[in-house]
């Protein structure tokens, strides 16, 4: 069973009908892209837990369900719930509702003596207000139970804080509180783990891309991924050792462990950290092209209790990835050109487009706003950072003001 059938889980049901398993697939959206790879679907919420146990429970009775996954879908709590009630591999809930809430993953973290930023959470505006004087500005305001950076902002004195703290409230999912962090600047990394027979098999390590930021101020936007990482030994054997830590501290004892770090000068924090496969097409595209290890395939059968192969999860070969964004200018799409003449480049193996003619671009403030992204190979970081670059400018979509 996968919860989530957006266009991102699309590969890894792909690959658990190739490895023999029948799926079904949920999602809140009737027009899933994955539903057409599914052998069976049902039209529910990722995040509602309840409905999504009612539709397992009903595939479990009728023909037997042998594992629950998600991918590059923030609810680590649906799948723990649903694997809990049927008996099958997973996390406990209890770990799970830790490492969906912002703040109880913070605070697990921090008594562990595990770096994280500073932070307190706050009910109120005067209660945020507080925060910041303690904490120092500039800080990061957030809610605690959404994802893809909705309601984050940078805030750099008391004059801003009014409009990022209702900016945040609006964004919070369920729960009033929200999170005031510390800002810590510095080179940000994405890691990917998976946790097997009690150990830790650190498979993903890329530098996030951030150079377009000052564009998007105050909010975050990340332009993608690169593997190799840019940073010397030291600092990734120290990221490792970190995000190695975090997971026994979290709880986390099987599955996956997806990390967001950021490297400062008193050695790299915890940004976040998640308890399911990644999104931004980390695991499922750029890890398998620079190193040839599929931890979604990895993931499937620790599902469904079966061995894995640990030669699976070493390296193959040492080559390099970029994912790179499109971000077009607010307003109507009049023209979207350039695609077909990137798709025949060999070394660009995937574009996705997410818009197309009339529809209306808002101002871009969080990740599920994008428009679009290019994945270009090469032999080095540079090759595949300058063609990745090179895909994303023969992209034009054209926008005229509209409302």
């Amino acid at each position: 069973m996968f919860i989530g059938a957006g266009p991102e889980m699309v590969p890894g049901i792909q690959w658990a009908r190739e490895m023999g398993l029948s799926v079904v697939a949920t999602d809140m959206n009737p027009k899933a892209a994955g539903f057409q790879y599914a052998d069976y679907f049902e039209v529910v919420s990722t995040k509602d837990v309840k409905g999504t146990l009612e539709v397992a429970r009903r595939y479990h009775k009728t023909m037997g369900i042998d594992g629950v996954m998600t991918l590059a879908c923030d609810v680590p709590l649906t799948v723990a719930v649903v694997a809990k009630a049927l008996g099958l591999p997973g996390l406990s809930p209890e770990v799970a509702r830790i490492t969906q809430d912002k703040l109880l993953m913070k605070q697990k973290l921090a008594e562990s003596r595990i770096p994280v930023p500073r932070f307190q959470s706050t009910r109120t505006y005067e209660e945020a207000l507080k925060a910041c004087r303690e904490i120092g500005f500039p800080v990061v305001i957030k809610p605690i139970d959404n994802s893809a950076a909705r309601g984050v902002s940078l805030v750099d004195n008391e004059e801003q804080l009014h409009q990022a703290f209702e900016w945040a409230m609006k964004h919070r999912f369920r729960k009033e509180l929200l999170l005031i962090e510390e800002f810590l600047p510095g080179p940000q990394i994405s890691t990917e783990s998976l946790i097997y027979k009690g150990k830790i098999y650190t498979t993903g390590f890329a530098d996030r891309n951030y150079e377009l930021n000052h564009i998007f101020k105050p909010h975050f936007l990340e332009d993608g991924h690169t593997i190799p990482s840019e940073l010397p030994v030291g600092d990734q054997e120290a990221i490792i050792r970190l995000v190695e830590n975090a997971i026994p501290a979290l709880g986390i004892d099987s599955g996956v462990g997806k990390g967001d770090i950021v490297l400062t000068p008193e050695g790299p924090k915890v940004l976040e950290f998640a308890a399911r496969l990644s999104g931004g097409r980390f695991s499922t595209d750029t890890v398998p092209l620079a190193t040839g290890v599929n931890i979604v395939k990895a993931m499937i059968k620790l599902s469904v209790g079966e061995e894995i192969d640990l030669d699976n999860l070493k390296p193959k070969y040492h080559r390099a990835a970029a994912q790179r964004y499109l971000f077009p200018k607010p307003g109507r799409v009049v023209r979207v050109e350039g695609v077909s003449k990137v798709e025949q480049s060999k070394w660009v193996v995937r574009v996705e487009i997410y818009v197309k003619q009339g529809d209306v671009i808002r101002q871009i403030t969080n990740h599920a706003e994008r428009a679009g992204y290019v994945i270009a190979t090469g032999q080095t970081r540079i090759e595949a950072i300058q063609r990745a670059e090179w895909a994303r400018c023969q992209i034009t979509i054209e926008t005229v003001p509209g409302t």
